[in-house]
């Protein structure tokens, strides 16, 4: 259950991109009812775009899907990676593993600023790897979110 998966869309096989679109749609839409925003977007299929998991024995268990940005992402032109739809089986949640994630987020890209659009109620697991709230509260799909910055100065 500790083994992270790392890949780009050319590399995903179908099976792979429908466990992984699976747990998403469970968290997101089952779990969230977010149904104002689509699920599956171009993103997913970006060149920039790396999907990562933890698979476990009827798919994946935790996933996270690291960006770049975009203008439209960041008012710091130094930041050029982000990273969102972290999503964890409700059946295996509290077993560390988005902090699974978050370190091979760190191992991978820990020398680069970052930035994120988190939900608001998970800010604080974000803040113990050196995720800064940046900006006012705002709503993003009905869920209040944060935008946070990891410097590029830190490192672990």
């Amino acid at each position: 259950m500790d083994t992270v998966i790392a890949k780009r869309w050319v590399e995903l096989t179908r099976d792979e991109f429908y466990d992984l679109v699976r747990l998403r749609a469970d968290v997101f839409i089952r779990g969230q009812q977010i149904t104002s925003e689509p699920e599956i977007d171009e993103v997913d299929r970006a060149a920039s775009t790396m999907h990562v998991w933890i698979p476990g024995g009827k798919g994946a268990l935790a996933y996270l899907r690291m960006t770049g940005t975009t203008a439209a992402d960041t008012d710091h032109p130094d930041i050029h990676r982000a990273f969102g739809r972290v999503a964890v089986d409700p059946a295996f949640r509290g077993q560390g593993l988005s902090h699974r994630l978050m370190e091979w987020v760190l191992a991978e890209h820990g020398h680069e600023p970052m930035l994120i659009h988190a939900q608001a109620y998970v800010a604080a697991l974000y803040e113990k790897y050196g995720f800064e709230r940046i900006g006012e509260l705002y709503q993003e799909a009905g869920i209040d979110h944060w935008r946070m910055i990891r410097p590029a100065s830190l490192t672990r």
